[in-house]
């Protein structure tokens, strides 16, 4: 007997249709195991057809297509919403909720947001909150990176001459970007991918 990796059925001696099909959810073995099934071989259906089958397997088992992909992006976003972006000597780490108009709780709210639209059965509309975090994370990484230059460039010309300059020098050049950056790009390109028909490459 064979069992079908997608929804699990055992496939019955009495079950008709070709043997390289699954007779409940129509999808060949050969997709939903990766590997043939003995007896006869199934041509594969046009792309659109096999994505049909699948959004009609996903219905069958009470799974909306695509909110497991917005829950994974929407959690690596809210990640990144606590996780350094930028450590300053004497005072340590900085998040995102802690920048200018404290972005980070927006985000959290973009998370959020598209989360209800994936569960409301309304993924498509996942793409406007994702491109909204997208553009806040972009904004936020330019505008800090450039104010961080700025500041290091401007403390070399004010304290030329100083007696103190090397220590104070050692201190802007140890103001650094933190790994914080990675999920909140991660998150907000996942939610746009998701919103745009695309699924996420785990499993």
């Amino acid at each position: 007997m064979t069992k079908c990796s997608g929804c699990g059925y055992v496939r019955q001696e009495s079950d008709a249709g070709s043997l390289a099909v699954c007779p409940r959810c129509n999808v060949p073995y050969l997709w939903s195991a990766g590997e043939a099934s003995q007896g006869d071989e199934a041509e594969a259906p046009p792309r659109s057809v096999r994505a049909t089958r699948l959004r009609k397997n996903a219905a069958a088992t009470g799974e909306p297509q695509g909110v497991r992909d917005v829950v994974i992006s929407a959690l690596v976003l809210a990640v990144g919403c606590f996780a350094p972006l930028m450590s300053v000597p004497l005072v340590g780490s900085i998040t995102a909720t802690q920048l200018r108009f404290s972005d980070g709780y927006v985000l959290l709210a973009l998370a959020g947001l598209a989360v209800w639209f994936a569960y409301s059965d309304k993924v498509r509309l996942v793409r406007w909150p994702g491109w909204a975090a997208l553009g806040i994370v972009t904004f936020d990484f330019v505008a800090l990176f450039m104010r961080v230059q700025q500041a290091k460039t401007d403390m070399q010309a004010n304290l030329e001459g100083n007696p103190f300059a090397g220590i104070a020098e050692a201190m802007a050049q140890s103001i650094q970007l933190q790994w914080g950056w990675v999920p909140l790009f991660a998150g907000a390109i996942g939610l746009v991918l998701v919103g745009h028909g695309r699924r996420l490459p785990v499993r």
